[in-house]
């Protein structure tokens, strides 16, 4: 960054407030694992059905 800015005449976003939402993000480590074992098993068992 060579130059520099000159931010004095900035005005401030107005929908800044609303994109500030909280969002809550649940832990589903335990299903994710256990889906994914469902998903492993369908694999495998679609793997044997081919070869």
């Amino acid at each position: 960054m060579g130059e520099e800015y000159d931010f004095s005449n900035a005005v401030q976003n107005p929908y800044a407030k609303e994109l500030k939402k909280q969002v809550t993000i649940k832990d589903n480590h335990a299903e994710e694992l256990h889906s994914g074992d469902v998903e492993t098993r369908k694999c495998n068992k679609l793997m044997k059905n081919q070869g």
